[in-house]
C-alpha cells in the first residue's frame, strides 16, 4: 500500500468515525488526506469501496488478536483474554470500532456483511471451545451470553473514559472466572 493510499484510509476512517459514513463526502476525505478526489476513485473506485477497504483492514488486524488467543491452551486464560479483547482493540483501534458501531445504523447492509466475517465466527468458536474444555453443560447459552456481553463492550467502551475500561473488563472477567457455571 502506498503512503497516499494509507493517508486516504486514515483520513476516511477518522472522518467516517467522527462525522458518519453518510455525512462524509469524498472531497472532504481528499482534502484531509491532501490528495485529489480522483485519486480516491482510482484506488478505491468509490466511497463504498473505500469503506470496504477500511473495514477489511481493521478486521484483518482484529483477526491477528484472535489468533493469539487461539494459541493459548488454558481455557480460563482464553476466556479472560477474550473478555479483554474489546478493551484492547478499542484502545488501539478506537476510530475503527466507533465506525463499526455506527455502520449498524447508517449502512445496515454493509454492517450485516461484516457481522458475518470470520473474525466474529472465530471469536464465537474460541469461546465455545473454551467453555467446553471448562466443562460447561449449556455451551450454546453460555457462548451466546458472553458474546452479548462482548458485543456490549464493543458498543460501550469507546464512549467510556480510558481509565474506566479496565475496571469494567476486570469485573466481567471476575464474574466469568470466579467459579465455572455448570
Amino acid at each position: 500500500m502506498t503512503q497516499k493510499q494509507q493517508r486516504i484510509l486514515n483520513s476516511a476512517l477518522l472522518l467516517f468515525a467522527t462525522n458518519g459514513y453518510i455525512n462524509t463526502p469524498t472531497h472532504r476525505i481528499a482534502k484531509e488526506a491532501e490528495v485529489s478526489e480522483g485519486l480516491i476513485f482510482k484506488h478505491f473506485q468509490n466511497k463504498e469501496g473505500l469503506l470496504h477497504a477500511i473495514v477489511d483492514f481493521g478486521l484483518e488486524q482484529a483477526m491477528g488478536e484472535i489468533n493469539k488467543i487461539l494459541m493459548i491452551n488454558d481455557p480460563r486464560k482464553q476466556i479472560s483474554e477474550t473478555i479483554a479483547m474489546p478493551m484492547h482493540l478499542i484502545n488501539t483501534q478506537g476510530e475503527f470500532w466507533r465506525l463499526q458501531i455506527s455502520l449498524k445504523y447508517q449502512v445496515p447492509e454493509i454492517a450485516k456483511k461484516y457481522s458475518e466475517h470470520d473474525f466474529f465466527k472465530t471469536f464465537q468458536s474460541v469461546i465455545t471451545k473454551a467453555f467446553e474444555k471448562m466443562g460447561h453443560q449449556q455451551l450454546a447459552s453460555e457462548t451466546s451470553m458472553l458474546m452479548m456481553l462482548i458485543k456490549g463492550l464493543f458498543s460501550l467502551l469507546p464512549d467510556m473514559e480510558e481509565k474506566e475500561r479496565p475496571q469494567i473488563t476486570r469485573y466481567i472477567q471476575s464474574k466469568y472466572l470466579r467459579n465455572p457455571i455448570v
